[in-house]
């Protein structure tokens, strides 16, 4: 039963920190300025329903100058819980690599790629997936195995055997190093047993 509720809360929790990362990076600018504004506001209005106010105009400046700080800085606890510590800061670094006008170049660099990974994770978490040349398919394939934790593998094709043997050396070259240490897997073919049959006849597989 609690590991059951476990999993549920660590699904909903997963479930929030992906829906607020995609809404904080569609408009940034709301999050970091208008939200937190809003809420001291709130917070301003509770206080004066409840009679706690400052006396003076001063006083109130002052109480809603902290309360927006205030709002601002658990806003940005809760970005950096969502975004997570170990993304957070390998986006710090970054960032502090390429400060100063002299680095600009290095800022444009950082920021290309890391627009060029944005593009490619939506393509590879997408139905359509995403279109890599060689040398990028090659270095995804080998973190994909390198970042399974020794899982089985299930995978489908619609390839023959010698078809895909082609097709995908350096996926099955780390997929037989992570044979060596994971619990096995399965392959399916999505293709007749003539097929099969004649490729096998006409073909080297191993």
């Amino acid at each position: 039963m609690l590991r059951r509720l476990g999993r549920r809360l660590s699904t909903f929790s997963s479930w929030a920190r992906a829906r607020w990362l995609r809404h904080v990076g569609r408009a940034s600018w709301v999050v970091h300025l208008f939200i937190p504004a809003v809420v001291g506001g709130v917070v301003r209005g509770i206080m004066a329903g409840l009679g706690v106010s400052p006396e003076t105009p001063v006083g109130e400046g002052i109480v809603d100058g902290m309360l927006i700080v205030g709002a601002y800085v658990v806003w940005q606890l809760i970005q950096s819980w969502a975004i997570g510590r170990p993304l957070l800061e390998e986006v710090e670094q970054i960032a502090a690599l390429t400060v100063g006008p002299e680095r600009e170049p290095a800022l444009k660099f950082a920021r290309d790629e890391m627009e060029r990974l944005r593009r490619t994770l939506e393509g590879l978490l997408s139905e359509a997936g995403a279109q890599l040349h060689s040398a990028e398919r090659a270095l995804w394939e080998e973190r994909f195995f390198a970042s399974a934790g020794g899982v089985p593998y299930h995978g489908i094709d619609s390839n023959v055997p010698s078809e895909y043997m082609k097709r995908y050396k350096e996926f099955l070259r780390y997929h037989a190093e992570y044979l060596r240490h994971s619990s096995g897997g399965t392959r399916i073919l999505l293709a007749t047993p003539d097929s099969i049959n004649h490729d096998r006849a006409h073909n080297r597989w191993w």
